[in-house]
């Protein structure tokens, strides 16, 4: 019988309509068999603001973290942790770049913020304050496979952060 719904107590033979009786919405029972709605399963947001005035950034890009594979909320939580023991604010300053963008920035041709497996921090310029960022960094980020590097030059000017780590 169509468009029926089951009643267990009347002992019909018909299958349960879910759709009659308001249980499932047509578009999302269509949707189950659907793969398109694993996109809707969103990366968490990053909290660390992006220094969009970092003077060594070259001109007509910002950092792009969306697209960067090596950083959630428990990597975040690490870097503010450093920051606030460090007495330093957590900033990204570069993050994934197309090869257009990396080519302006001077990166390797194998660099990994071409793939999103890389990501710079700004440094405070306070040297002391800075290779304390730098070492709890580092402590805390390398036993879960990051390489973590240290640029205090005034050309590069930041701690760069990939992973997996160089030669891996």
């Amino acid at each position: 019988m169509s468009g029926s719904t089951f009643d267990p107590l009347l002992g019909s033979d018909s299958p349960i309509n879910y759709e009659a009786l308001g249980i499932i919405p047509t578009e999302a029972y269509n949707n189950l068999f659907n793969t398109d709605f694993v996109t809707d399963i969103r990366k968490p947001r990053l909290d660390i603001p992006i220094d969009t005035g970092w003077k060594n950034r070259p001109q007509g890009f910002p950092a792009n973290m969306e697209d960067v594979k090596v950083i959630d909320s428990d990597i975040e939580d690490i870097i503010r942790s450093a920051a606030d023991k460090a007495g330093v604010t957590a900033a990204y300053t570069d993050g994934h770049r197309t090869p257009e963008q990396n080519a302006i920035a001077g990166g390797s041709r194998v660099s990994k913020h071409l793939t999103g497996n890389a990501f710079d921090l700004k440094l405070s310029g306070d040297y002391a304050k800075d290779w304390l960022y730098y070492t709890l960094l580092r402590a805390a980020l390398s036993p879960l496979g990051y390489g973590v590097v240290f640029f205090p030059d005034p050309d590069k000017n930041h701690i760069h952060i990939q992973k997996p780590r160089k030669g891996e």
